[in-house]
């Protein structure tokens, strides 16, 4: 058990967010199929625009003292799972890619879905992490929905 800051806390996740974009940006040079290199470039974008929402929200964070600056207990090693993402190796397929894909998504929903339990948050905070883990919740199913074709 650590003790976080919300600033921690969202950077952590901002570290998770930028870590998923360039993992669809280095897959998509290696994906052949037209249609999932679609879907890779889409998931890097939409990754990327979770990073500057929880940027401008950790800058928001730092200015106002209406957020809680205490330190919150929780467990950080899910964090760590999630930004270390494997190596994508050139023989990897497609198929590859969108698995380890699917298994980083469902444990960022998993991650958002944590934190939102965690009682020290205001309510935009909490908002913002709820809006993401339900966009976390669409990438699996997307993914997940090319999987099965």
């Amino acid at each position: 058990m650590r003790e976080l800051t919300l600033d921690k806390i969202i950077e952590y996740a901002e570290k998770i967010e930028l870590e998923s974009s360039n993992f669809y940006s280095s897959a998509i040079e290696l994906v052949n199929d037209g249609e999932v290199k679609n879907l890779l470039i889409k998931l890097s974008y939409e990754e990327k625009d979770h990073f500057n929402y929880l940027e401008s929200l950790r800058e928001k964070v730092n200015l106002d003292n209406k957020y809680p600056n205490e330190p919150i207990a929780m467990k950080v090693d899910i964090f760590n799972k999630i930004v270390d993402t494997a190596n994508i190796e050139r023989e990897f397929t497609a198929k590859n890619v969108l698995e380890v894909a699917l298994q980083r998504e469902i444990d960022t929903e998993q991650t958002y879905k944590m934190l939102l339990t965690l009682t020290a948050m205001t309510e935009d905070v909490l908002d913002l992490f709820e809006l993401l883990r339900k966009q976390e919740k669409a990438h699996v199913n997307k993914i997940q929905k090319r999987l099965n074709n």
